[in-house]
């Protein structure tokens, strides 16, 4: 519930950081797109609604609430999306700030639309840089050596790039739409074991041999045969207790 008319703003957040950004490099939504989030956060308290748009490297949205304040960043290469795109997303951001699962309906319109649209992903592919070649480790080099050992060298190369930020909470993922594995810039480091590289490049590999599947309730990401093959690399075992036992290490690397 709004409890104060929304007042402009020149203040979004970037990677937790916040910016002040001059009036003409911010791009203000329709009223249509606003009032998708005014009816989506219906229940909150809110005095004040900040939406924007910002050049992000990847695909990514995010909503944050503050003081009764809410502040929206879309990607944007959003901004011409259709408005039952703009609704979808809206309920998706929401749903995810009360930590409830978004409804299938708007994340199938939503995944949609992304996965049909290749000047997104062309967009986006200009604005990364690809970087496989890493202080201690070489993902290129890995990757053709797993692909070789256990997909027959059958898999076909995807682009390959450690992340440009050091992370904590995701150290690997493929994203299917660009065909590119990005590996945390935490772990490339002489103190990782070589085959922890490995199993979390080898896991984002998977990904490309077992799709993620769509069904009426949710999309599995990893399914059985996923499991199954994953379990069969062998040191399995040795990488997931080396990852778990070192999670304050990278955590603190990753800062």
């Amino acid at each position: 519930m709004f409890v104060g008319s929304p007042e402009p703003s020149l203040c979004f957040f970037f990677d937790n950081i916040l910016l002040i950004q001059s009036q003409q490099k911010m791009l203000n939504p329709n009223e249509r797109i606003r009032r998708f989030y005014e009816d989506a956060l219906s229940d909150f308290e809110i005095k004040s609604l900040h939406i924007s748009f910002y050049p992000y490297k990847t695909l990514r949205h995010t909503i944050k609430v503050s003081n009764a304040e809410v502040r929206i960043v879309l990607s944007d290469v959003m901004m011409d999306a259709p408005l039952d795109v703009h609704h979808a997303l809206a309920e998706i951001l929401v749903a995810k700030l009360t930590k409830r699962k978004p409804s299938m309906k708007y994340r199938r319109i939503y995944s949609d639309f992304v996965r049909s649209h290749d000047k997104i992903h062309e967009i986006l592919s200009k604005r990364i840089r690809i970087n496989p070649a890493g202080k201690v480790f070489n993902l290129e080099k890995i990757f053709n050596r797993l692909n070789e050992l256990y997909f027959d060298g059958q898999l076909e190369k995807p682009l390959l790039s450690w992340s440009n930020r050091k992370s904590f909470r995701k150290l690997g993922h493929y994203d299917p739409h660009r065909r590119i594995i990005v590996i945390s810039k935490t772990l490339d480091d002489a103190f990782v074991p070589e085959y922890v590289i490995e199993f979390l490049l080898y896991h984002e590999m998977l990904h490309i041999k077992h799709p993620s599947i769509d069904t009426n309730s949710r999309t599995i990401f990893h399914t059985p045969e996923f499991r199954s093959d994953e379990r069969k690399f062998p040191y399995f075992a040795e990488a997931m207790n080396w990852l778990e036992k070192h999670r304050n290490w990278l955590r603190n690397k990753s800062l």
